[in-house]
């Protein structure tokens, strides 16, 4: 049943980010602004995917510890 869940929160996670990363919303960060040198969409972008994997790894290490306890 957990590992069920688990898949289903992930496979949400990717449609969520999926979706987060087309046009409308990067058009948010379609500015010419600078960040640290770096332009504002690829901050944005790479935000967007350090954000992903860091969540992917919340989950997974969260269901690690659920099967260490039981």
């Amino acid at each position: 049943m957990r590992e069920r869940r688990t898949i289903q929160q992930l496979l949400g996670l990717l449609v969520f980010f999926a979706l987060a990363s087309q046009y409308p919303l990067l058009s948010i960060f379609n500015k010419k602004v600078l960040v640290g040198g770096l332009p504002l969409l690829y901050v944005g972008l790479f935000g967007l995917w350090l954000l992903f994997i860091l969540t992917i790894g919340w989950l997974v290490r969260r269901r690690q510890k659920k099967e260490g306890d039981a």
